[in-house]
């Protein structure tokens, strides 16, 4: 089925203030996040998870976008251009990935493209649960138990070199 060009219009309009709104709060999440992911002292996996808990939080606090966010990429599947600036191929997520590395790299994890990838999509997950779901589950008590894990599996294959 064709969108119609008024229905296309629309949705570009609510996808471009959606995107915009959130290329705002990433950079700005970016400005505070800089500072502690280029700080002198490493981050514990502790205070990683907290960071990235307080983050969660903040993008669940804004319910309303996140849930319209979520039923535009399904809705969108058949207009890739505006699909992109909600996902993976968008400025935000571009934000995303280099402040997650820097914050991997402080904490002493590996900061590959994998693992910069996994915790992008785990937090997501965490806010969609959060959003939609509105399960109270901690964030960070998962987060530390992925944490952990990444700690652990860098360290099996330090010790494997």
């Amino acid at each position: 089925m064709k969108v119609s060009t008024t229905r296309l219009a629309l949705l570009e309009l609510i996808v471009n203030t959606l995107a915009e709104r959130a290329i705002t709060d990433a950079k700005q999440a970016a400005s505070i996040l800089n500072p502690t992911a280029q700080g002198e002292h490493k981050l514990s996996i502790s205070d990683l998870a907290g960071v990235i808990t307080g983050l969660v939080e903040t993008l669940s606090d804004r319910r309303d976008d996140m849930k319209a966010r979520y039923a535009l990429v399904l809705e969108l599947g058949n207009e890739p251009l505006l699909r992109r600036k909600l996902t993976t191929q968008s400025e935000v997520h571009a934000i995303a990935r280099e402040v997650t590395a820097m914050l991997l790299d402080r904490a002493d994890l590996p900061c590959s493209n994998e693992r910069v990838e996994e915790l992008i999509a785990l937090t997501d997950t965490l806010v969609f649960q959060r959003t939609i779901i509105q399960e109270n589950t901690s964030p960070e008590s998962i987060l530390t138990a992925y944490l952990r894990g990444v700690a652990s599996l860098a360290g099996d294959l330090t010790r494997e070199s």
